[in-house]
């Protein structure tokens, strides 16, 4: 006697994938991959302008912290040869004496200049230890800030016994401004917050002129 065989014949069964979800998974890591680039170069545009900021306003500090310490430290020097106080205050130039740290001997004054160099485009410091022509090769210079589209000074004190105001020159032979103001801007387009710098009230008087320098 036979038995009949009731196993039903096996199925095959299609593995992968079908041309669609190919199409639509390739789909979706393109516009994944497009979004993580655009994140990525938006995050390093940031951290480029961030920088450039930090760079920026490292300079204005730094530049502002020299510019200060100079002007700050002018002194009301007058010889007794002629008895007029040796300052020049123009709009792109200031002129003045300074005291070296720890020097108390005549060759411890120097003559101090800060200009803005229109043709060259910088603002520029420059020291004269000693007066006369030979000593020019000794003097010391050095660019502050370069790029500069304009700078200029001003100068804030009482004139001929008026009001005290802000002016673009001080001619006053018989005191030092009570303030020097810069302005700077550059060529990118930047412009440095004004410098207000308060000058000191001290007076010297030496018998010999060292500081000819001044006048030339």
């Amino acid at each position: 006697m036979q038995t009949a065989d009731h196993r039903h014949p096996a199925t095959k069964t299609q593995a992968g994938f079908t041309l669609l979800e190919v199409v639509v998974a390739l789909a979706l890591v393109a516009v994944i991959s497009s979004l993580c680039l655009s994140l990525l170069s938006t995050g390093t545009r940031s951290a480029d302008r961030a920088l450039a900021v930090a760079l920026a306003n490292s300079e204005v500090r730094l530049g502002h912290q020299f510019l200060r310490d100079q002007m700050s430290h002018a002194v009301r020097y007058v010889s007794s040869s002629d008895d007029v106080l040796h300052f020049e205050g123009r709009p792109t130039t200031v002129r003045f004496v300074q005291e070296r740290a720890g020097a108390r001997d005549l060759l411890g004054w120097r003559v101090v200049i800060l200009g803005y160099d229109r043709s060259q485009r910088t603002l520029t410091f420059e020291s004269l230890p000693h007066a006369g022509d030979e000593q020019r090769s000794i003097a010391t210079s050095s660019i502050v800030v370069d790029a500069v589209k304009d700078a200029s000074f001003e100068y804030f004190g009482n004139i001929d016994d008026d009001r005290a105001r802000w002016e673009t020159e001080w001619n006053e032979v018989s005191a030092l401004p009570q303030l020097i103001r810069l302005n700077v801007s550059l060529e990118n387009g930047d412009e440095w917050p004004p410098l207000v710098v308060a000058l000191r009230a001290t007076s010297v008087r030496l018998d010999d002129d060292p500081l000819g320098a001044l006048g030339q």
